[in-house]
């Protein structure tokens, strides 16, 4: 987006020649560093001799410039010059995203983008640009220069704000979103992870209730010991109350966005979500903590609630010995390796086999997180609240 930040800069103001060059320089043009150090010796020369004109943007400004002293490039150099001539032409008479539009199709920009990594998300942002000159354009009372300074704000400061989308919301793809950006939407499968990971620890802040006010506790004694507030307490437990009923609706609306398939992730906790649902297993008969937990037997149960078909799964553990490899034994260099030498390697073999070993069981450590899959065939199961 800057390269056509930097073009409309230019249309706009005659006078840039940082602007221009930063154009000429870019993708959109793309004329050679040795083209526009040719052009800088060639106005330095003129500015010598008192001629005009004696700046880059002065020359893109004459009516009719002669490139004919350039020894390469020349018909690139002319076409720059007629793009921006037209451009500044219409940028008076239409409005501002037909500038961008008629600037894109004269540079093939779009072209251009499609074939650099990342490509059809480069040709999304330059739409996604010029919707955002449409709707600029629809306040009325803004002007081109205004639009200009918009966009340098925005990439000197970039906004929290995902990049344009270039796949459809029905193609095969997966969605990576919160639950409050789910509400209202079903797919064929839903991933719920991390389920059993507590909130953030939080700083107690001082609690103000509706009813009593400032609500805090008395000191006493020189050790500050803090005296009772039965209202405190009796506050404390309704916002709880009031997090665990949000935190069940949130559940439920996960829950609810399946239609064929819910898959549950306890990941490496017990908090919050997997409370609920092993709640909601033992008040059915079943106690999954006691499977993922026990260790033993079949890694896999199959059982049936209501309309639901479900599968309890245990994590899969990575045994430390699958990758582990002893150290090769390397034979001496030549005939003079000595015994203090095959010691000294043998030693940084064990030191090495150590590591080894040392970082798989971290990985396993990582890997083993007890964690309880729950696949729901038909129909999303209900949250016992």
């Amino acid at each position: 987006m800057i390269d056509l930040v930097e073009l409309l800069t230019a249309v706009n103001d005659t006078g840039d020649s940082p602007a221009l060059a930063a154009a000429l320089r870019s993708p959109l043009f793309a004329l050679s560093d040795n083209c526009l150090l040719e052009i800088a010796l060639h106005l330095r020369e003129r500015q010598t001799e008192g001629k005009r004109p004696a700046t880059l943007a002065k020359l893109f400004a004459d009516e009719a410039p002669d490139f004919a002293w350039l020894a390469g490039e020349r018909d690139e150099v002319l076409h720059a010059w007629r793009v921006l001539r037209e451009l500044r032409d219409i940028r008076a008479r239409v409005p501002i995203v037909e500038v961008i539009e008629r600037a894109l199709e004269l540079t093939g920009f779009e072209a251009v983008m499609i074939g650099l990594p990342q490509g059809p998300q480069r040709v999304a942002n330059l739409r996604k640009l010029v919707e955002l000159a449409r709707g600029f354009e629809a306040r009325r009372f803004f002007s081109f220069h205004d639009f200009i300074i918009y966009l340098r704000r925005l990439i000197a400061d970039p906004p929290l704000e995902p990049q344009a989308q270039i796949l459809g919301e029905n193609e095969n793809v997966v969605r990576l979103m919160t639950v409050h950006q789910a509400k209202g939407l079903e797919f064929p499968v839903v991933v719920i992870a991390d389920m059993g990971r507590g909130a953030a620890p939080q700083i107690p802040p001082p609690l103000l209730s509706p009813l009593n006010g400032l609500l805090i506790c008395d000191t006493d004694g020189s050790a500050q010991d803090e005296i009772p507030n039965p209202a405190l307490v009796e506050y404390r437990d309704e916002l709880k109350d009031q997090d665990d009923a949000e935190s069940a609706r949130l559940l439920y609306v996960a829950m609810t966005r399946a239609r064929d398939r819910l898959i549950l992730s306890e990941g490496g906790g017990t908090d919050v979500w997997t409370r609920k649902i092993r709640k909601f297993f033992l008040a059915n008969g079943v106690d999954a903590g006691a499977f993922v937990d026990s260790g033993a037997g079949a890694s896999e149960r199959e059982l049936t609630i209501g309309n639901a078909r479900i599968v309890l799964r245990r994590p899969d553990v990575i045994p430390l010995t699958t990758h582990l490899r002893e150290p090769a034994q390397h034979p001496a260099a030549g005939a003079g390796a000595t015994s203090g030498a095959r010691r000294r390697a043998s030693r940084r073999n064990r030191a090495a086999a150590s590591r080894v070993r040392s970082a798989l069981s971290q990985r396993a450590g990582h890997e083993s997180h007890r964690a309880c899959r729950l696949r729901s065939m038909s129909a999303p199961i209900p949250v016992a609240s």
